[in-house]
């Protein structure tokens, strides 16, 4: 949820991007921070697609589908580019 928020010199490594790491890994984040989205709880993961078949499933049963317009607003958000993040 914080790898867009740091301090120079320092820079966020997704464990995913490590060598072999990539199938072995599930990347949960959420758009409250990043985004001043508080409040929304709306949030993604990024995993082999074999995982992110049975995330849905369990979706399905335990969440609430987000409101149209919020979920428009998470993709403008999510295809920011790299001058948001260090304005942040």
């Amino acid at each position: 949820m914080y790898e867009h928020i740091i301090y120079a010199p320092y820079k966020h490594t997704y464990f995913a991007a490590l060598p072999n790491m990539s199938e072995r890994t599930i990347s949960c984040s959420s758009l409250s921070k990043t985004y001043s989205m508080t409040g929304w709880k709306l949030g993604y993961i990024i995993a082999p697609e074999r995982i992110v078949d049975v995330a849905k499933k369990v979706r399905d049963f335990l969440t609430v589908v987000a409101a149209a317009t919020l979920q428009e607003a998470a993709v403008t958000a999510l295809n920011f580019d790299d001058v948001y993040y260090k304005g942040l």
